[in-house]
C-alpha cells in the first residue's frame, strides 16, 4: 500500500515507521558511487530508480533536498535556483554531504531498501532549475534527467490534490527572473485553474534546465519511452554502465512507492502511458489553457500532438537529442 501521497494520520505514521525501520543501513559506499534522478514531481522519478536499482544493491535516498523536512537544507527554496558557478556554503555543502551518502534522515530514508549498498540513487524532484548547477559542482557525477508529457504531469498532480503557488516559488528568486523568467512575470501573476497551474509549474521546472544544459551534461529520458519499450530502458541500464538481468522483467510490472493505494494494480507498463491516457480525465477548456502556455515558453512542438511521442526536432532547437 502506497503511503508516500496521503495525508491521513495513519498515512503519517505509516510513513515515520517505514523511515525509522528503512534507516538500519550501513553506507560505505565511496563518495563518488552515486546517480542521480531528476525531474519534476510526478514524472517517474520513483519508478525509475526502482527499476534501475532492482536488485536492491543501491540505496536510495529520496527528495534529500526538502527544507523543512531535511535540516541541512532548510536554505534552499521550494524551487531552488541558482547560477551555475555560484558556490554560496549554504548550498554547496549540503549538496556534498547528499551526493556523498553523507545524511540520515527519516524522510530521506524511507524508500531505501539496501542495507549494505554498494553505491546510491540519489532521487529529487525539487531541483530540475538546479541540474546546470549541479553539472557544473559535481562534474564526474552521472545524472538522468526525466521528463515526462506536461498534461500526464498536470492531471496526475490536480488528482492528488497538490498546489502551486507561483509567486512564492519564482518571483521571489531574483536571479532566476533575470536570466529566465522575466518575460514571464506577467503570465506567472496571472489567475489560473488548478490544472493550468500546474501545467505552467512543468514549463518553468523544464525551461530553465533545457535552455542550460549541454549535450552530455546529462542523460535525458522520456517516461512515455522508458516506461512502455523495455529496451530503451535496458539501454539506460547500458549507459548508466549498471548490470542488468532477466530478472528486470517481472520488476517492469510493479507498481511504483509513490503510487495512489486504490492505483496500485497498475505500473506504468499496464497502464499504456505512451497512449496519453491523461486524455480521459482533461477537460478541453484545461487542455486549451495549458497549450497556450505551453506555446508561450515555446515548448508546444517538444511533444508530438500531445500523443505523449517525444519530438526529436523540438528538443533539438534546446541544442540536445532527446535521451
Amino acid at each position: 500500500m502506497s503511503i508516500f501521497w496521503q495525508g491521513t494520520l495513519q498515512a503519517r505514521l505509516r510513513r515515520r515507521w517505514s523511515g525509522f525501520i528503512h534507516s538500519f543501513y550501513l553506507d560505505r559506499a565511496p563518495a563518488d558511487a552515486t546517480i542521480f534522478i531528476c525531474g519534476s514531481p510526478r514524472s517517474g522519478t520513483t519508478w525509475l530508480t526502482e527499476m534501475l536499482n532492482y536488485q536492491n544493491t543501491y540505496r536510495f535516498v529520496g527528495e534529500p533536498f526538502t527544507a523543512g523536512l531535511v535540516p541541512m537544507c532548510n536554505s534552499f527554496a521550494l524551487r531552488q535556483y541558482l547560477r551555475p558557478n555560484d558556490d554560496d556554503p549554504r548550498y554547496l555543502a549540503p549538496a556534498r554531504k547528499i551526493f556523498a551518502g553523507k545524511i540520515r534522515n527519516a524522510w530521506c530514508d524511507n524508500p531505501n531498501r539496501c542495507s549494505f549498498p554498494r553505491g546510491r540513487f540519489v532521487k529529487d524532484v525539487r531541483t530540475t532549475l538546479l541540474l546546470k548547477w549541479f553539472r557544473t559542482h559535481f562534474a564526474a557525477m552521472p545524472i538522468v534527467y526525466i521528463m515526462r508529457h506536461p498534461f500526464a504531469v498536470a492531471a496526475s498532480r490536480v488528482r492528488l490534490g497538490y498546489r502551486t503557488d507561483m509567486w512564492t516559488m519564482y518571483p521571489r528568486q531574483p536571479a532566476l527572473m533575470a536570466d529566465h523568467l522575466a518575460p514571464f512575470a506577467d503570465l506567472l501573476a496571472e489567475p489560473k485553474s488548478p490544472f493550468a497551474c500546474h501545467v505552467l509549474d512543468w514549463c518553468v521546472e523544464n525551461y530553465v534546465p533545457l535552455r542550460q544544459l549541454q549535450p552530455g551534461d546529462v542523460i535525458t529520458v522520456y517516461y512515455e519511452r522508458i516506461a512502455s519499450d523495455e529496451s530503451a530502458l535496458r539501454g539506460l541500464f547500458g549507459q548508466l554502465k549498471l548490470p542488468v538481468t532477466d530478472e528486470l522483467e517481472k520488476h517492469l510490472h510493479r507498481p511504483s512507492l509513490s503510487t495512489m493505494a486504490k492505483e496500485r494494480k497498475n505500473s506504468p507498463f499496464r497502464q499504456g502511458v505512451g497512449l496519453g491516457a491523461w486524455r480521459r480525465s482533461v477537460a478541453p477548456e484545461d487542455a486549451a489553457a495549458g497549450l497556450r502556455i505551453l506555446e508561450a515558453f515555446g515548448l508546444e512542438k517538444l511533444y508530438q500532438d500531445g500523443a505523449g511521442a517525444a519530438n526529436v526536432a523540438a528538443a533539438r532547437t534546446f541544442g540536445r537529442p532527446p535521451g
